[in-house]
């Protein structure tokens, strides 16, 4: 056998397995065993259409729920922010009364040490030192 036998008969042999291919791939998958009936596919389609625009109406839904409730979280947020820093300037308030009063407390002791060293011998002071 030549080359330019082996060569022609490998050809042959290719094509008709393409074609057995091609056609048993037709047979199995190709052809159709009944009509289609395209008014019950179309309310199959607009079914399914239906199906998805309530999912979305829920969906959306929730979303303005969660919206609304972060909406809420964010305002009573802002809220509690202002009412700390409400306590927060209170706070500081009450502490510089405290060390007034504190600073008040040490110079009545010192005025009174003062008065003390005045008055010797005992005299009761012209001044009330409250």
């Amino acid at each position: 056998m030549t080359q330019r036998s082996k060569l022609t008969i490998w050809a042959v042999l290719c094509l008709v397995f393409f074609g057995l291919g091609l056609a048993s791939g037709y047979f199995c998958w190709g052809r159709e065993t009944r009509p289609t009936d395209y008014r019950k596919l179309l309310l199959q389609v607009a079914n399914y259409m239906d199906g998805l625009e309530q999912q979305n109406a829920q969906l959306n839904d929730k979303l303005a729920g969660l919206e609304r409730q972060a909406e809420q979280g964010q305002t009573a947020s802002n809220a509690q922010a202002g009412a700390v820093q409400q306590l927060q300037t209170e706070n500081e308030r009450l502490r510089s009364g405290l060390e007034l009063n504190a600073q008040l407390q040490q110079l009545k002791a010192e005025n009174a040490g003062l008065r003390a060293k005045l008055n010797p011998a005992g005299t009761a002071p012209a001044v009330n030192p409250n």
